[in-house]
């Protein structure tokens, strides 16, 4: 169709084949599963800090349009959205890991105010307890 896109892989994020494509014609990204609007992303499949450095990449090429994996058509800033509520939840993790709470307090404690409007808040704890038992693994792994 005479478009010039660009597949854009930045290893494992939230899957392990994650995949966005830019097309450069009209600064669209389609960002599949890496970008979730307005609800709570699964982290069922993740490696937070990878999902966390493909966001931090995806804003770099110029975009004038978004489509998310989930959510409504969006400018491109709205990346931020995805990529705030992952670091919050690092960040809640990572503390109270460092504070040696259990899995089962870190999941009863740990919430994100700023997204507490968005849909699937069932998902949140489950978030949670993941990234938890991805500390525990970078830990063990040294």
């Amino acid at each position: 169709g005479g478009r010039r896109l660009e597949l854009l892989h930045f290893g494992w994020g939230h899957t392990e084949g994650d995949l966005a494509v830019l097309d450069h014609a009209t600064g669209t990204l389609f960002s599949g599963g890496l970008v979730s609007l307005d609800r709570i992303p699964d982290l069922g499949q993740a490696k937070i800090r990878g999902w966390i450095a493909a966001l931090e990449q995806l804003q770099k090429p110029p975009v004038a349009i978004l489509v998310p994996g989930h959510g409504p058509v969006s400018a491109p800033l709205r990346m931020r959205d995805t990529l705030g509520y992952l670091k919050g939840l690092l960040a809640q993790v990572e503390k109270r890991y460092g504070e040696g709470m259990s899995i089962l307090e870190v999941r009863n404690q740990a919430g994100l105010p700023a997204y507490r409007n968005w849909s699937l808040q069932e998902t949140h704890p489950q978030n949670l307890q993941h990234v938890y038992i991805e500390l525990e693994q970078e830990e063990l792994a040294k």
